[in-house]
């Protein structure tokens, strides 16, 4: 039931107000019964200590208080208990206030009936964190026990200056509030809620202060299959306008966009399975979704940490190829920009026409990423499927290991052969099985298909019950014709030509030497351990999960601390990696790029390198040109590495402590073609 009675407003600015209400019967049974207040005209924009929500005045006839549960939502959904089972078995709240001023606790102060002033059971002052105070206040009773029924008379609302403030919750990452309005979240169907973000400046982040980087109106759903079915529960998030219109927005340093994830570390013990990996991928050259660990609330509960991660999007700060229109329906036009990507079966997407030589009629499933199932036009329908079908009756075909009939001059290699390498790297079974992206951009700018984006490692570098003891064996063979979704066959026909083999050789030597090279990468695991010390602890207070097997099946023994999960996840890495090593199929024969003489195309005009000589890192950067991207190869034209990410100043900074002294190439890629300029490494 609801009631609502609107209210007294005060003459002066900074004067207390009190707005009231009559109420209504409180029915028994298990929901509550809502009571409402609309306020309108506070003299601030924004509840503070300056001037917010004082108190609440109750009139509750009711013969045994204990039985009932009180809450307080804000407009902007934010919750406080007002008390749960108090009261002993007396009955009534007569004229009672609760503020924080009270001297005893209505929680602690078991004697009905209930008069005077006293402490609720959360601050009232945590209301008082600058979200609006204008709107509709609700409070919710609920009777849950039967016979004995009652009724609220009456109730108020009283805000004034110098009032109590909300604790501050101060952590080392970001912190992230979402407020629901009391709905619950549901599975793939979107309510609205808020969400507002505090990031970190000097080293701290604040919570409850006036210095918060975002807020406002967004849908909000669960997000994962498993995932979903976990007690620490993961989201999708799509930022609203006030309108409650899609928009878009930079947060916490990543570039501006509508879709992001809030995604749980109950899984993942470890937290930086999904960083890692991304990074990864990100250093090998390729977009890879962005990620900011932080700290989550859910209606005032804390939920522990999560990674705040960009969704795969087409757009010019994620996966930057083209936009398809509805308009765009033959030749080039039509060629580009699409994403699609292999996963649970639906009615959404297509069946290949093939199978697996083991199980020719388990054939694979395919989805519409973008355009979007329901936005992608028939004759781009056609384009991409016949497309597809056309690159896996070539992996299919006994031409396969020809330049011309076979797969070559379909898919891009290099994005093909370091997406097995993430993946293989991680004994990641969902990387070949489901969650497996590719993209393809318009004709005019690049006519073959590329892997990824990488994507869902929290069930990776595990000991699993299907993993070898010794990390050793493939994951991209696992299960072509069982499971509830079969791993998809490509790159098991892939690696059946000495071309595709060969340059994967060629790749994984040459990121041995810099992002692969174990000391390179337990320094990230290490630095990661200092950086999540201290949240770690908080989250593991929420979550006491140590020395359980939780979320994905793993075998004992389990890590019984942080440091122990870190140093585990260590030992499985290196192991991984040494096996990897001797049995990474091909040789290296040819550098793995085009064969050209980069010594003979040097264009040394109009970018800096520098200092070089080098030892640690060095510099790229242009006055005149727009970079987009920079490699590094060995004098012989062996690509060993790309960087994507520059500063706003249009500067490279490079990692080479990793590389043996000796000569290098970079190659500046730009709007205005490459260009390559020669530098030296010079360890002391």
């Amino acid at each position: 039931m609801v009631c609502c009675l609107l209210v007294l407003q005060a003459s002066l600015p900074l004067y207390a107000q009190t707005l009231s209400a009559v109420g209504g019967p409180i029915e028994e049974g298990q929901s509550f019964n809502v009571y409402s207040i609309q306020v309108d005209n506070l003299p601030v924009q924004r509840l503070s200590t300056t001037y917010g929500l004082k108190a609440v005045h109750l009139n509750i006839t009711h013969p045994y208080f204990e039985n009932l549960e009180c809450f307080l939502i804000s407009p902007n959904g934010f919750k406080v208990k007002l008390f749960t089972n108090a009261g002993g078995n007396g009955k009534n709240m007569i004229n009672t206030v609760l503020s924080d001023s009270g001297l005893l606790n209505v929680q602690e102060n078991k004697l009905c009936p209930y008069t005077g002033v006293f402490k609720p059971q959360d601050p009232l002052g945590a209301m008082n964190n600058y979200q609006q105070g204008n709107g509709l206040w609700r409070l919710y009773i609920r009777d849950a026990a039967a016979f004995d029924t009652g009724s609220l008379n009456d109730w108020a609302l009283e805000f004034g200056g110098h009032v109590a403030g909300p604790s501050t919750f101060e952590s080392d990452h970001p912190i992230v509030f979402l407020n629901t309005f009391n709905d619950s979240i549901k599975n793939d169907i979107s309510i609205k809620a808020r969400i507002r973000i505090y990031d970190v400046h000097n080293g701290i982040c604040s919570a409850g202060d006036s210095a918060f980087s975002y807020e406002g109106p967004i849908d909000i759903a669960k997000r994962g299959w498993y995932s979903a079915s976990l007690p620490q529960e993961s989201y999708n998030i799509t930022l609203l306008s006030s309108a409650f219109d899609d928009t878009s927005a930079a947060l916490l340093g990543m570039p501006e966009e509508n879709d992001w994830q809030l995604n749980a570390m109950y899984n993942d013990k470890s937290m930086i399975r999904n960083s890692l990996m991304y990074k990864l991928f990100a250093e090998m050259g390729h977009y890879a979704a962005r990620v900011r660990h932080c700290e989550v609330f859910l209606n005032g509960e804390y939920l522990g940490m999560y990674i705040f991660n960009e969704k795969i999007r087409r757009t010019k700060n994620r996966l930057n190829i083209s936009k398809l229109t509805a308009n765009d329906s033959v030749g080039n036009d039509l060629s580009g920009g699409y994403i699609f990507r292999h996963d649970y079966i639906s009615t959404k997407g297509w069946l290949s026409d093939v199978g697996p030589p083991e199980c020719p009629d388990n054939r694979a499933h395919f989805e519409f990423e973008y355009p979007s199932a329901g936005n992608i036009t028939p004759s781009q329908k056609v384009y991409l499927r016949s497309w597809v079908d056309t690159l896996e009756q070539r992996l299919f075909s006994p031409d396969i290991n020809d330049p011309l009939k076979g797969y070559r001059p379909l898919i891009d290699v290099k994005s093909f052969a370091d997406y097995f390498i993430c993946n293989e790297l991680a004994w990641n079974g969902d990387g070949f099985a489901k969650s497996m992206f590719f993209h393809k951009d318009k004709d005019s700018k690049d006519t073959t298909l590329h892997a990824g984006p990488i994507w869902d490692f929290d069930w990776s570098l595990k000991r699993m019950p299907w993993v070898n003891s010794d990390l050793s064996g493939w994951s991209h063979t696992t299960y072509p014709c069982t499971n509830l979704q079969s791993t998809l066959s490509w790159h098991a026909l892939l690696t059946q030509d000495s071309f595709f083999t060969g340059h994967l050789r060629c790749r994984w030597d040459s990121l041995r030497m810099t992002i692969l090279d174990k000391n390179y990468l337990f320094h990230y695991i290490d630095s990661m351990h200092t950086d999540l010390e201290l949240v770690q602890q908080r989250h593991f207070t929420r979550w006491p999960i140590w020395g359980m097997n939780v979320g994905s099946t793993e075998l004992p023994p389990f890590a019984q601390s942080y440091s122990e999960e870190l140093d585990t996840l260590k030992a499985t890495l290196g192991r991984r990696i040494d096996w990897l090593d001797n049995h990474i199929p091909g040789v290296c024969m040819q550098p793995e790029e085009p064969p050209v003489n980069p010594i003979d195309t040097l264009q040394y005009a109009e970018f800096s390198v520098y200092p070089n000589p080098c030892s640690n890192s060095i510099c790229v950067t242009s006055k005149t040109l727009n970079i987009e991207s920079v490699e590094l190869y060995s004098l012989n034209g062996l690509h060993i590495q790309s960087f994507m990410n520059k500063n706003a100043q249009n500067l490279y900074t490079l990692s080479v402590h990793h590389l043996p002294n000796g000569l290098y190439l970079i190659k500046l890629i730009s709007d205005e073609g490459s260009r390559f300029s020669k530098f030296i490494v010079q360890h002391e």
